[in-house]
């Protein structure tokens, strides 16, 4: 094609925290000596309630805290712990709920207490306000029955205060008091209107000061060029929030860019290069024809993580050509390769992506079956080689696009931003260094900075026996839950020979 540019259509359409449409917290790791699964659930309204669950599976275990932190607040910032419940009927599981009063990102402190002493898990959290809530009719209908009781009950007072208020006992209205009462009435029914005007007035002002610190419309700008390399311009502002602090590299990478096909299990994942004008550019894959959802993750240095969604109108002949990643850990799947029985996806390279789900449904809301295995054409489980420093990478999208999330092995959480808040609570003082040893997703048990080398469980040496030749157990679990009933596509990536491989699974969630 000539180099004549394609600006794309819905150039910015949502811009949600590290994720879209799915803002509850999932990790899995280790405080200290204890394996721990925690779910922060996200409380939707700032200031507001957020429920945190703790599975242990330790038996051992007699106590567990919570806390949670501002990243500015600093060592004074962090409040005394919440103890945390047993759940009735969930042995090894514990709850219990914190506050959140400040829009951004936060971390909590999961404490463990037991037989093989203390431990602390630190968990990233990007809290923002995603809805408001609408009031019961029932309680609104209670409450304005109650207020017209009271605004007739403090008309009455008035009116008896200026017919009999002073009188002495017995004594007869005298001529003229009843036209005074009645004007009382009408004065006192005028104040409280205008009273209640400008609560009102009040009311709707902090409502839209709320409206506006919502979270929604904001994210990038594409431009494709040549059919095939994209220019992304990120916003500086989404739903009033003013990113001021740097993009920071998160599994190495400032930017993880994410093409999924509307109609189709096209994916690409792509890791943009940024010029000295803050544009990100990359080369697309040979995409066919159509249009495709655009989703661009960044994290902030305040360990907020966002993800920018936009669309991408390739036009014909704009995909041909051969391609030459700027990355080489860019990989893409083309179209049409998802498992044809829902369950196993082949790879290409004589192996096999399985699905381990189970018979049972999916359900929105709990806990997901997401665990997958690569298996040769004996069905023995194979090992896999890092890709971005971890055992493989999870992409969901349901169908129409209103939930999308790139997922771990160590949850849903951004490693980067764990880095960045477990760093500060060690210089604040607020963590003991050995009680967080092997705190971070990666089961390292090293307080030094965090390496990615154990995500998804132990490495195991290849024949070589160097460290160039670990590779991963070909079993991958994804701690998640879908947020919402619908259409659902999933995507599994490994490394294997050095080759990016993709599998797509398609299913429904009740």
């Amino acid at each position: 094609m000539d180099r004549c540019r394609w600006t794309l259509l819905g150039i910015v359409l949502l811009a949600l925290p590290g994720h879209v449409g799915s803002y509850d917290a999932w990790f899995l790791g280790e405080a200290g000596p204890y394996g721990v699964e925690v779910v922060i659930r996200a409380p939707g309204v700032i200031p507001g309630l957020a429920e945190i669950l703790v599975r242990t599976g330790d038996a051992s275990v007699t106590r567990v805290t919570a806390a949670t932190a501002y990243w500015q607040s600093g060592a004074e910032g962090l409040p005394p712990a919440d103890v945390a419940e047993p759940v009735p009927g969930d042995p090894g599981s514990w709850s219990t709920r914190l506050w959140f009063m400040n829009p951004g990102s936060h971390r909590v402190h999961v404490t463990v207490h037991g037989d093989q002493g203390e431990g602390e898990a630190i968990i990233p959290f990007d809290a923002v306000a995603t809805t408001m809530k609408a009031m019961d009719p029932i309680l609104g209908w209670t409450l304005a029955g109650l207020g017209l009781f009271l605004v007739v009950g403090l008309v009455s007072i008035v009116g008896a205060a200026v017919r009999e208020g002073s009188l002495p006992p017995g004594e007869p209205l005298p001529p003229g008091r009843g036209r005074r009462v009645w004007l009382a009435r009408v004065v006192a029914t005028g104040c409280i209107a205008l009273l209640l005007m400008g609560g009102k007035r009040w009311w709707d002002a902090e409502d839209s000061l709320y409206s506006g610190r919502v979270y929604a419309p904001g994210g990038m700008e594409l431009t494709l060029r040549d059919g095939l390399t994209l220019d992304i311009l990120l916003s500086e502002e989404a739903g009033g929030i003013r990113f001021a602090s740097p993009i920071v590299p998160d599994h190495g990478r400032l930017m993880h860019f994410f093409v999924v096909g509307s109609g189709s299990t096209t994916l690409a994942h792509l890791h943009p290069i940024r010029n000295e004008e803050g544009v990100f550019t990359t080369r697309l894959p040979p995409l066919p024809p159509g249009s495709y959802r655009a989703y661009g993750e960044v994290l902030h240095a305040s360990g907020f993580g966002r993800t920018a969604v936009g669309l991408i109108q390739v036009p014909e002949g704009g995909g041909e050509g051969e391609w030459a990643p700027d990355d080489v850990e860019d990989a893409w799947l083309p179209p049409g390769r998802e498992a044809p029985d829902g369950l196993r996806a082949p790879l290409g390279d004589g192996t096999t992506l399985v699905w381990e789900r189970g018979a049972g449904p999916i359900r929105a809301g709990e806990p997901a079956p997401l665990r997958f295995t690569v298996r040769d054409g004996s069905g023995a489980i194979v090992p896999v080689e890092p890709y971005l420093g971890m055992a493989g990478h999870g992409v969901v999208e349901r169908e129409d696009g209103e939930v999308f999330v790139h997922l771990h092995p160590s949850g849903s959480t951004s490693m980067g931003a764990e880095m960045l808040h477990r760093a500060r609570a060690l210089a604040e003082g607020t963590v003991d260094v050995d009680g967080l040893r092997g705190a971070v997703g990666s089961g390292s048990g090293s307080s030094e900075p965090m390496d990615h080398g154990g995500h998804g469980g132990a490495m195991i040496p290849g024949e070589g026996g160097g460290t160039g030749d670990l590779v991963f157990p070909g079993e991958i679990r994804f701690p998640w839950g879908f947020p919402s009933p619908g259409r659902y596509r999933i995507w599994v990536q490994v490394r294997r020979g050095g080759e990016l491989l993709s599998g797509a699974f398609i299913t429904v969630v009740e």
